[in-house]
């Protein structure tokens, strides 16, 4: 099977993402700290591959540009204050993505859910959560998000391949 060149550049766009997201999920686990530039790379890639991926179909995915702006708008705004500015950036980043197969808004925040929901199995199957449901001791955020994001753009990628559930 030969890749043509559009394919090819989505692929390495993909590869790109996930190994700047691989990145930063490393950097959390370890210092619980993320370089900022490690967005600027992310969301490039990121944003490249919705460009790409939108020129086949530009009206279903200009649909989908209001509701990731809203999504980036709501983590500065409303969820900044629940975890740090890094997991805003990787939210941020992968609502671009997610954007990029397809998915929008409601995409985006069932992302969230699902990612806060790996966490506090996680850390409550550990014995990390207090009585009013906060983590005792504060974990790294963002190697939950990237664990959550393949299984939201591969249900959105089951609308491309016609598989249904």
């Amino acid at each position: 099977m030969r890749i043509g060149g559009k394919n090819f550049v989505q692929c390495v766009l993909v590869l790109f993402f996930a190994a700047a997201l691989g990145h930063a999920a490393a950097m959390d686990r370890k210092y619980q700290r993320v370089r900022r530039g490690i967005w600027l790379w992310t969301g490039a890639a990121a944003a490249f591959l919705f460009v790409v991926r939108a020129d086949e179909r530009l009206e279903e995915y200009s649909g989908a540009i209001p509701g990731i702006l809203c999504f980036i708008l709501l983590q500065f705004t409303l969820f900044a204050k629940l975890y740090g500015l890094a997991d805003c950036f990787a939210f941020s980043c992968c609502g671009i993505f997610i954007g990029a197969f397809g998915g929008g808004l409601r995409e985006c925040l069932l992302h969230m859910l699902l990612s806060t929901g790996i966490l506090g199995t996680v850390q409550f199957c550990r014995g990390n959560v207090n009585r009013s449901g906060n983590l005792k001791e504060p974990k790294a955020f963002i190697p939950y998000i990237a664990v959550a994001l393949p299984v939201i753009v591969l249900w959105l990628a089951r609308r491309e391949l016609g598989v249904t559930f």
